[in-house]
């Protein structure tokens, strides 16, 4: 708030322009040219030996742990970029005039991904016309080396272990590129590569070395088209998608989906194209999912080429499935479909978390009924035990806690605020000596709250929306507990600054 204060009343002086640094420098060129000195930094003494040696600089997370995996990680990195270059520079040349200055005209690209951007790119660099599969092999090209780069990122170096998530994420960006070279030519470098991590040693007993982290966490992290596809087709069942869905860097194109409904059980059966808005790949998945209900999920995907009769396949599947006949089915899917079986541990995690959060609701629901049950009944014994200084017997202390604090999350979580109610909850909580969860409760009701402001930030006429943020203060002021209104204020402050300027 003071900062903000403080540009606007900078900015309403006549005598001052407020400009950024770039337009700085474009109104007042350097007048001196300085020489940089070399292999020097900010942060370590020692020159650049932070980002390529164990040079004894640290954060101080731990005095004991040492940095001595910075050098064979740097010179893993190295024999992968230097592997990589001659490849790249000469396939690149079979399509680009100047392979090197694409690869740094590519950032055009990479600010701007869309399909006008790469087409003009593409125009740009291209002794010849390229066809649909001459421009996916470039684009995997330019990604590449891409990532090539991004492993060099500055913080990776930094800190003090490898198994750090700055560290990881520089790793990911080589593995990255080691599944795109695999794509793109004949030598394997995935093993290669790894024998060289596997001299990187971490800090951590159990995390080993580069090679086992790569192992726990980069290669499963590794996304392909099937992946996407399976995602689709696990995460239909949650989500109402259209013909033409995006999922982060891909679309999804809907071209078939049956689905058969049973209690709780469910069959899908379909087919989804699903392409790469960044390389352009794009490839066709038949798939076919059986949903118990919970989390059990069991899906098969396959090329569309790869099954003989698919309508046979979707035939034999629903007469299953609507005979209850749920092994069959399972089995079934496992005939036709011959790779691997994907479930809800498939799903990118994001979406994952969500999708679990919405099968654990009902079991939540249904927790909280029983609960009640012992609570409700006993709220005079609670009160009476109260007023008598007499302790609170742990399950009815455990049932209090957990009815009371789940209905004040969904009161605080509702369009409108029924301050009565909430109040009332309180008071019982009160009563019956009730600890609230405080963190959980003022991070829903904050939420609730910015998402008003947010509304009637976009129309500041719904006076409607703004008498219910004005309620909505008026609660928390009368809350037990402290909530955050930072961000609110924030957007208040500008929305004066605004309408002072229209009126």
């Amino acid at each position: 708030m003071g900062l903000a204060y403080a540009l606007d009343r900078i900015d309403k002086d006549p005598a001052v322009n407020l400009i950024n640094y770039g337009a700085f420098l474009e109104a007042y060129p350097p007048a001196d040219e300085v020489r940089i000195k070399e292999n020097t930094s900010w942060s370590c003494s020692h020159g650049i030996e932070r980002w390529r040696s164990d040079c004894g600089c640290n954060s101080g997370t731990n005095a004991q742990w040492n940095q001595a995996w910075r050098r064979p990680l740097r010179d893993a990195l190295d024999w992968l970029r230097d592997t990589l270059a001659p490849g790249f520079e000469a396939e690149l040349g079979r399509y680009f005039k100047d392979p090197w200055k694409a690869r740094d005209d590519y950032i055009d690209v990479v600010l701007q991904r869309d399909s006008e951007s790469i087409e003009r790119f593409l125009r740009g660099h291209s002794r010849r016309a390229l066809s649909s599969s001459d421009q996916i092999t470039v684009l995997k090209l330019l990604e590449m080396q891409r990532n090539t780069m991004l492993m060099y990122t500055s913080c990776g170096w930094f800190f003090d272990e490898l198994s750090g998530i700055e560290t990881v994420q520089v790793i990911q960006y080589a593995a990255r590129a080691v599944q795109l070279a695999a794509s793109l030519f004949e030598e394997g470098l995935e093993q290669p590569f790894l024998e060289r991590l596997a001299r990187a040693p971490s800090n951590i007993r159990e995390h080993g070395d580069g090679s086992r982290i790569y192992e726990k966490w980069l290669r499963p992290a590794a996304v392909t088209l099937a992946q996407v596809g399976a995602h689709f087709g696990i995460s239909s069942l949650f989500r109402d998608y259209g013909e033409q869905n995006r999922i982060y860097s891909y679309t999804a194109t809907r071209r078939a989906y049956q689905y058969w409904e049973a209690g709780r059980a469910s069959l899908v059966v379909g087919r989804v194209g699903i392409s790469s808005v960044v390389t352009w790949e794009s490839a066709d998945f038949l798939f076919a999912l059986l949903h118990f209900g919970d989390h059990n999920i069991s899906c098969g995907l396959a090329a569309p080429g790869s099954l003989d009769n698919p309508t046979a396949m979707q035939e034999e599947l629903a007469a299953a499935f609507g005979q209850g006949d749920f092994p069959s089915v399972v089995q079934l899917i496992d005939r036709y479909f011959k790779g691997p079986l994907y479930s809800v541990k498939s799903l990118f995690r994001d979406d994952q978390r969500s999708i679990l959060e919405s099968i654990l609701q009902t079991r939540i629901n249904d927790a909280i009924a029983l609960f009640r049950a012992a609570y409700d009944p006993n709220v005079p014994l609670l009160r009476f035990l109260k007023n008598t200084n007499s302790p609170t017997p742990a399950p009815l202390a455990l049932a209090g806690e957990l009815v009371l604090n789940h209905s004040l999350k969904e009161e605080m979580a509702a369009a409108h605020l029924d301050h009565d109610q909430i109040r009332d909850l309180m008071e019982q909580a009160r009563l019956a000596r009730v600890p609230l969860n405080e963190t959980t409760l003022e991070f829903t009701l904050r939420q609730n709250i910015e998402n008003q402001n947010a509304e009637f930030d976009e129309n500041p006429t719904q006076y409607d929306v703004l008498d219910d943020l004005a309620t909505a203060v008026e609660l928390v002021y009368a809350l037990p507990f402290h909530v955050v209104l930072r961000k609110v204020q924030n957007t208040h402050f500008k929305i004066g600054v605004r309408l002072r300027g229209q009126y």
